[in-house]
């Protein structure tokens, strides 16, 4: 009998390990499930924050997008008005150099007809002027 007694108390013992086992294992398990719950709660809040980043951030640039078409369609009327402004003020220069053309070829025209004479005058008054002070010098020598 000693053998079915050591027998019997070897399977309680294994009973009772096992039922010690179940009982650890099944905390365990509670446990492990918290934890993914908690796990699947954390990655929800991830995504839904996640989520409402990205549409901020597609929002944004969507208004950049239509801000920078905005900036070069501005640029593009500025380099155009540029470019119109740059072509008056040349044709304007233009006129305004083209109103001297006739007082330059009248100044020209006028210089010419008078310079001849007036050379011709200054040329006979210096050399009326030399003779008389030549002959002043002469007089003057001889007294």
């Amino acid at each position: 009998m000693e053998l079915d007694l050591v027998i019997k108390i070897a399977v309680v013992i294994t009973l009772l390990v096992f039922i010690i086992l179940s009982v650890y294992l099944i905390i365990t398990l509670g446990g492990t499930l918290k934890l993914l719950k908690e796990s699947k709660t954390t990655i929800d809040i991830l995504a839904k924050d996640l989520s409402s980043s990205l549409k901020s951030i597609t929002a944004d640039i969507s208004e950049l997008k239509t801000q920078m078409v905005e900036s070069l369609n501005n640029i593009d009327n500025v380099t155009k008005e540029v470019v119109d402004t740059t072509q008056r003020i040349e044709e304007e220069a233009k006129n305004v150099f083209g109103m001297f053309v006739p007082l330059n070829n009248l100044i020209r025209n006028f210089y010419e007809k008078v310079a001849p004479p007036v050379n011709f005058t200054a040329s006979l008054i210096s050399a009326s002027s030399k003779a008389v002070a030549t002959f002043v010098n002469l007089l003057g020598k001889k007294k």
